[in-house]
């Protein structure tokens, strides 16, 4: 496994009814506890991808470019962009009806004191250029 997502928020909605072939939640695991420690929000999830881990989402290693669209000159998979979309859209849905919500991306090998916290006015971000970050905390603000 390369990456690890998780995703809180202050629903109790079970965000696995938005579960398909390229996104899944799924309750964190006892491995998963360093890491849903850092989240904000009650209802913890560990949100995987086709490839069962979190791996095939679009992920950059820096923040320097921030967020942005798909570019020719770093070809993405199709499929990693789709997944991505799916879950900008649980979280949109989630911050539109007024919940909470943060996600984790860690790379594996990396310890809880590497990870960044990063606020997000998620309303500013659009689908197409919405991505993760590796070692990155993000807590979105909806306005």
């Amino acid at each position: 496994m390369c990456y690890s997502l998780y995703l809180s928020t202050s629903s109790p909605e079970d965000l696995a009814k938005y579960n398909s072939e390229l996104l899944r939640f799924r309750p964190p695991e006892a491995a998963d506890e360093k890491w849903v420690g850092l989240l904000r929000h009650e209802h913890k999830w560990f949100v995987g991808s086709k490839s069962k881990c979190s791996c095939t989402f679009r992920h950059l290693s820096t923040t320097d470019l921030g967020f942005i669209e798909p570019q020719d000159w770093c070809p993405e998979d199709a499929d990693n962009i789709q997944a991505t979309a799916e879950l900008y859209r649980v979280i949109r849905r989630l911050i539109a009806a007024g919940e909470q919500v943060d996600c984790l991306d860690a790379w594996y090998g990396a310890k809880p004191g590497e990870i960044k916290d990063m606020v997000v006015t998620f309303n500013a971000v659009s689908e197409k250029e919405f991505l993760l970050f590796e070692n990155y905390h993000l807590v979105f603000e909806g306005e």
